[in-house]
């Protein structure tokens, strides 16, 4: 197998070859060399900053990783991606820093309080776990709550043993969240810290603020929180109240068209249909996928659409007015035959609107007379219910005018009778020149 050699080095040059660190970092610097099994130099590295560093342990790792352990002076140089990465203070605190094979440095630590601390030795696991023991003259920083000895003493120096995971992660935050309905703030989340020090305080930046691991109360929207440990170092993430898509409150699209599309007029029918789901609820409380509506000015509908599966979605659509056009409703029939008619405008230059909501199957007969009784206007017309039918009456003279609106004009027969009357809607309409 390979050899790894681990010290200490005052030397500027022979010493560093195709390693991470190839030039000396002032003062003295710890050193790591591999060697195969023949004896023959693979790599070198110094590792150290501005003040005086020591390599005193070595380990390897069974995935060919070396770990070099030791004690540093250095502020700066030391430290990447580990659990500790600002030097406590003191006059030296230890380290353990972790290469791959071929000595790129993976991730580096300081480990250490506010007084002396020395990294001695270091092994590593099956399960990639690393150990790291040293000394230390500090009371705070090293040792967790709850372990063996979390107490600094009796002596001046005492010893201890830290195990990390593979790359000695620093202090770590993640959260979960539970979704809140739309305009409900219900939503929850979870903070969880890792690899740091117990106890730990959270700062949650929600309205109010709240310092506890569980936040609640949270409507849809982001939030963050701040977990800092025992020894002060902190980590922050955040986490999103998402809209929940389970029932009662899940989303579904909701879609809403009308015919005529285009602007109306003041008193026109306007058919409006909502899809995309099995129940409906209008804001104007009907129900059922369609309506007819007949807006005095620019009116915005609403429907809340349910789904088989109990979600709901929320669909508008605005009919614009012009409110310099008129259209003149006439009453609705109390039979199955004609439902509703509207003309527009009225009065007119002769050039007449008229929409219809007929029964399905039925095909409308339209009827103009003037004022002796004369028709001047007839027409039975494609069953085609909202699209509006344009009457040219603008040959007729000024005057007032009869609109006959009725079912087709064949009889019909019913319970073995012949049915010869026809139910019809009249309007008055005016022509003005």
């Amino acid at each position: 197998g390979n050899v790894y050699l681990a010290g200490e080095t005052g030397s500027a040059s022979g010493i560093a070859s195709g390693g991470f660190q190839n030039t000396p970092g002032g003062g003295e610097d710890a050193l790591l060399v591999k060697f195969d099994a023949s004896g023959n130099r693979l790599w070198a590295t110094y590792y150290g900053g501005s003040g005086n560093d020591r390599g005193y342990g070595v380990a390897s790792d069974v995935s060919g990783n070396v770990y070099l352990a030791g004690r540093t002076g250095s502020a700066a140089g030391i430290a990447s991606g580990g659990f500790q990465n600002i030097f406590a203070g003191g006059v030296y605190d230890a380290f353990l820093v972790k290469f791959d094979a071929v000595g790129k440095r993976l991730c580096a630590t300081y480990y250490g309080g506010q007084y002396v601390d020395y990294g001695n030795s270091v092994a590593t696991d099956a399960s990639g776990y690393v150990y790291l023991a040293g000394e230390t003259e500090s009371a705070a920083g090293i040792a967790t709550a709850g372990a063996f000895q979390d107490a600094y003493g009796p002596t001046k120096s005492t010893g201890f043993l830290v195990k990390f995971s593979s790359c000695f992660s620093a202090l770590s935050v993640t959260a979960v969240s539970t979704d809140a309905c739309l305009g409900q703030c219900i939503g929850t989340t979870t903070a969880t810290p890792a690899n740091g020090t117990a106890p730990y305080t959270y700062s949650w930046n929600t309205t109010p603020p709240q310092a506890t691991k569980v936040a609640t109360g949270l409507c849809i929207g982001t939030y963050s929180v701040t977990v800092t440990d025992a020894a002060s170092n902190s980590a922050t993430v955040a986490v999103a109240i998402a809209p929940s898509t389970l029932p009662p409150c899940c989303v579904i699209s909701a879609t809403v068209s009308s015919d005529p599309s285009s602007t109306v007029c003041v008193g026109q029918n306007v058919f409006i249909s909502a899809s995309g789901g099995t129940t409906y609820s209008w804001h104007t409380g009907a129900t059922g996928a369609n309506i007819v509506a007949a807006p005095s000015a620019t009116t915005t509908y609403s429907v809340m659409v349910t789904d088989a599966a109990g979600c709901t979605g929320i669909g508008t659509l605005t009919v614009p007015v012009d409110p310099n056009c008129s259209a003149t409703g006439i009453d609705q029939f109390n039979n199955a035959e004609v439902l509703q008619v509207a003309v527009w405008p009225n009065p007119s230059n002769g050039m007449f609107n008229v929409q219809w909501l007929m029964a399905d199957g039925n095909t409308p007969c339209i009827e103009i007379y003037n004022v002796f009784g004369e028709k001047v206007y007839s027409a039975e017309v494609t069953p085609i219910n909202h699209e509006p039918l344009t009457i040219n009456l603008s040959f007729q003279p000024s005057g007032i005018y009869f609109l006959r609106v009725s079912p087709k004009s064949n009889a019909t027969v019913s319970s073995g009778q012949v049915k010869t009357e026809r139910e019809t809607l009249n309007a008055k309409i005016v022509i003005q020149k």
